[in-house]
């Protein structure tokens, strides 16, 4: 199953300290995905009114100015009326986005990188570069900016997108690719004018990983003692109990052995 987009959300304070959004609803929902932006150089608290805990990724933000974060939460409690928050102490002209979306794995999180934009003002910046190590994973990437963003390349798009409100609030914006084969990517934001700004990226492994029936026949190879015949009807033979008709319909989820499970989990799918 590959990635789709539940509900999304976006706010920018009113009060340069506070955020909320509007209620959405996350039904359906395995992953939540957020950005938030914010002027200064502590990462703001992300909260919801489902008692969802949220795992944040590395902050970017260059000595105090325009600061970027992602956060996320896999197999979250999710429903009608979800509504979430963000805060931090002091005026830090808070924005978020947020995106709810299924097709994520158990752990999710495949990869992240960033740009804390140096303190310099410009129309543009890059995320920084991330290399995805599976089919079909969800990339998001983030921005924020003293501006309005205006767009984003590389095949990337624009979610949501919150225009900066001098005296409250920064700008946001969230934008996504679904990678149908793992490559480098390193995308540019654009702004309406020069500004500081800092961006930030990740990726998510997906459930819709592609089969490469090569790199399963080595596998099946080192996990059966390394015969050069191993194939996958023989790794499926083991893992089903001896059957000698084993094949690969009857194994949809392999847990052999746990340097593997990112390559084998949720791969192999009943055909």
């Amino acid at each position: 199953m590959a990635y789709n987009i539940i509900a999304k959300a976006s706010a920018g304070s009113s009060d340069t300290i506070n955020v909320d959004t509007l209620a959405i609803d996350t039904t359906g929902a395995d992953l939540i995905v957020a950005a938030i932006s914010f002027y200064g150089s502590v990462a703001p608290t992300l909260t919801d009114n489902k008692g969802n805990t949220f795992v944040s990724l590395p902050l970017y933000d260059s000595g105090g100015t325009f600061g970027s974060i992602l956060l996320y939460k896999q197999s979250p409690i999710v429903g009608t009326s979800h509504t979430f928050s963000a805060t931090v102490g002091g005026a830090t002209y808070l924005s978020i986005a947020v995106l709810a979306l299924s097709g994520s794995i158990a752990s999710p999180f495949d990869v992240g990188n960033g740009n804390d934009g140096g303190g310099a003002s410009s129309t543009t910046i890059q995320t920084g570069s991330v290399t995805p190590g599976f089919s079909n994973e969800l990339v998001v990437a983030a921005i924020s900016g003293g501006d309005s963003i205006s767009s984003i390349d590389s095949g990337f798009t624009i979610q949501e997108n919150v225009a900066h409100l001098p005296s409250f609030h920064v700008a946001v914006a969230i934008a996504t690719l679904i990678q149908t084969s793992p490559a480098s990517t390193n995308p540019t934001w654009t702004l309406a004018s020069s500004t500081q700004r800092s961006a930030t990226i990740a990726s998510f492994k997906s459930l819709a990983v592609s089969v490469n029936e090569g790199r399963i026949t080595q596998i099946a190879q080192e996990v059966i003692g390394g015969s050069p015949d191993a194939n996958i009807s023989q790794i499926s033979q083991q893992i089903v109990g001896g059957s000698p008709n084993a094949n690969v319909s009857q194994v949809t989820q392999l847990t052999i052995q746990q340097r593997y499970t990112d390559e084998l989990t949720c791969i192999i799918v009943v055909q």
